[in-house]
C-alpha cells in the first residue's frame, strides 16, 4: 500500500470514528498558526467591536457561492435574490448581537479567499475548510467541525462501489475547484492505471452533479457528509426526497482531513470583522441559538463546538 492510499485511509478512518461519534463535542486542533480570540463580553457590547467603517457603512459586505447547496448557503427554490442554509441563519442570528446587517453577494468560489484579502467584502461565507494555505492571506474563524467527504451513488450501488479501488475506471461529477475534485484527479494518477483513470466531469454546483448520476452521465458524486444527511430533504427545490434516488457510501468511503473546521473567512488586521464574529458566535452558543441552528440542518452533536477559534487547522 502506497502513502498516498495509507494517507486516504487514515482520514477515512479519522473522519468516520468523527462522524458517528456522538458523545462528545468535537474539539478543533490547535495549529502553530491558532488564535484564541472569543471574548467575554457580553452581547450588549458586542457592537463594540465591529470596525468603524462598518457601522457607518451599516452592513457587512459578504461574499457567497451557492455551488453546495443545501444545507450550507443556497437560493431556495432558484429565487437568486434570496438566501438560505446553516450558514446564512448563523450570520443572520450575528445581526441583532452586532447591530449590523449581513448582506450576501453571490461570488465566484474561487475568487472569494483573494476578494475578501483584498479588501472587497468584509466576509467569506460559503462552505470553506479552513486550511494553512488559506491562512496566510486571510483568517478562518473557526466555528464547527466536521466528517470528511462521502460519495454518493444510485440506490442499490449499481456501479458496485465499495472501496476506494473501485473508483478506478468509473466516471464521477464534481463540483469545479471543489475539495473532491482535486482529491480523486490526485487518486487516479496515483492509484489507478493508465486504461483505468477516473472520468471526471466538472459542475458548477452539487445539485448538477447530483443529477448527472441521476441521468446515468455519471456513476458517483461527492459530497460533505451533511450534503448527503440532508438528501432526505427538498430543502432547495432540487433533492426532492432523494433518498429513494440514491445512497451515500459514508460507511465505506469517507475522505478528506477531520481537523479543516468549516470556517468563515475574514481579513487580517485590526480592521477586520474577525473579532465581533468570533464574539457574536461565542454569543449564539452560549445562548444556545448556534445549537438549534445546527439540529434544523440536521449537524450531528458531535461536530459542535463549544467556542470558536481562529486559524485552527494544522494541514
Amino acid at each position: 500500500m502506497n502513502t498516498y492510499l495509507r494517507t486516504a485511509l487514515a482520514a477515512t478512518a479519522a473522519a468516520t470514528l468523527l462522524m458517528f461519534s456522538g458523545c462528545a463535542a468535537a474539539e478543533p486542533k490547535s495549529g502553530e498558526n491558532a488564535t484564541e480570540v472569543a471574548g467575554e463580553k457580553p452581547a450588549a457590547e458586542l457592537s463594540d467591536l465591529v470596525p468603524a467603517a462598518i457601522k457607518e457603512r451599516g452592513y457587512v459586505i459578504v461574499a457567497t457561492d451557492s455551488q453546495w447547496g443545501a444545507p450550507t448557503n443556497y437560493h431556495p427554490n432558484g429565487d437568486t435574490t434570496k438566501w438560505a442554509g446553516i450558514e446564512h441563519d448563523l450570520i443572520k442570528a450575528m445581526e441583532p448581537l452586532l447591530g449590523v446587517e449581513f448582506r450576501q453577494e453571490a461570488a465566484a468560489f474561487t475568487s472569494i479567499i483573494t476578494g475578501v484579502a483584498s479588501g472587497r467584502y468584509d466576509l467569506g461565507v460559503s462552505g470553506f475548510q479552513d486550511k494553512i494555505e488559506r491562512q496566510k492571506v486571510v483568517d478562518m474563524i473557526n466555528y464547527m467541525g466536521g466528517g470528511g467527504s462521502t460519495l454518493i451513488v444510485k440506490s442499490g450501488n449499481p456501479s458496485e462501489i465499495n472501496d476506494f479501488p473501485d473508483m478506478c475506471g468509473k466516471t464521477a461529477a464534481f463540483v469545479v475547484g471543489s475539495t473532491d475534485e482535486t482529491f480523486w484527479k490526485t487518486y487516479s494518477s496515483e492509484e489507478c492505471a493508465a486504461d483505468e483513470q477516473i472520468e471526471i466531469l466538472t459542475f458548477p454546483d452539487r445539485p448538477a452533479a447530483l443529477l448527472a448520476v441521476d441521468s446515468d452521465r455519471a456513476d458517483v458524486t461527492a459530497g460533505g457528509a451533511v450534503f448527503a444527511l440532508n438528501l432526505k430533504h427538498n430543502w432547495d427545490g432540487v433533492h426532492s426526497g432523494n433518498t429513494d434516488k440514491f445512497e451515500t457510501l459514508g460507511d465505506k468511503i469517507t475522505y478528506g482531513i477531520a481537523n479543516m473546521p468549516a470556517s468563515f473567512a475574514a481579513p487580517k488586521g485590526d480592521d477586520s470583522i474577525r473579532d465581533a464574529v468570533v464574539a457574536a458566535l461565542q454569543e449564539l452558543m452560549d445562548n444556545g441559538e448556534y445549537q438549534e441552528i445546527m439540529a434544523k440542518w440536521d449537524y450531528p452533536d458531535s461536530w459542535l463546538w463549544d467556542a470558536p477559534k481562529v486559524n485552527s487547522a494544522t494541514e
